[in-house]
């Protein structure tokens, strides 16, 4: 057996980063990380924020929202007002009849 040479289990080895150790008195210790809690945390990548949760987006949608809200009253309010918006006569019945439908096409 020549050319290897075979740690003696009297020789200490050094412990891994990570591991606890035994010190002199028998107590456990710990090896201290290089860096704390909060800095490794600060450190870290945060995930991508939805823009739909952030709070200007959801003020806009709620104006958006209430805004539809009083557009439809004045509508209403106008419609009752005038009995209706347009006045049509029978010989136009197919066109607001079936005009929309045209203009989608």
């Amino acid at each position: 057996m020549m050319g290897t040479s075979l740690p003696s289990p009297l020789t200490p080895t050094p412990p891994r980063p990570g591991t606890p150790t035994r010190g002199s008195d028998g107590s456990l210790l710990l090896e201290r990380p290089e860096k704390s809690f909060d800095e490794i945390h600060d450190e870290a990548e945060r995930p991508p924020r939805s823009i739909y949760l952030s709070p200007y987006f959801l003020t806009a949608l709620c104006v958006l929202f209430l805004s539809f809200v009083a557009l439809l009253e004045v509508l209403k309010y106008l419609s009752d007002k005038n009995q209706g918006f347009v006045s049509s006569d029978e010989g136009k019945h197919y066109l607001w009849t079936y005009g929309p439908t045209a203009g989608k096409i």
